[in-house]
């Protein structure tokens, strides 16, 4: 394998995973718009599914200002 088809190869892997990431995150704000609780701010949700629990995290961030 030379260096330019090593670089190519790695170039295409990334361009997969970038794929494959966007993806993901496509589907898990899908899979939170049918299963949340939206008047949940904070705490875990766990929603039995035909295929196991679904524990759904919500965390709010807090900061301290002067």
């Amino acid at each position: 394998m030379t260096k330019n088809e090593l670089v190519s190869q790695w170039r295409e892997a990334q361009q997969a995973m970038n794929s494959w990431k966007a993806e993901e995150a496509r589907l898990r704000l899908k899979v939170l718009e049918r299963f949340a609780d939206d008047s949940m701010l904070e705490g875990t949700q766990n929603v039995d599914t035909e295929i196991g629990v679904l524990s759904i995290c919500k965390s709010q961030r807090y900061t301290l200002e002067n």
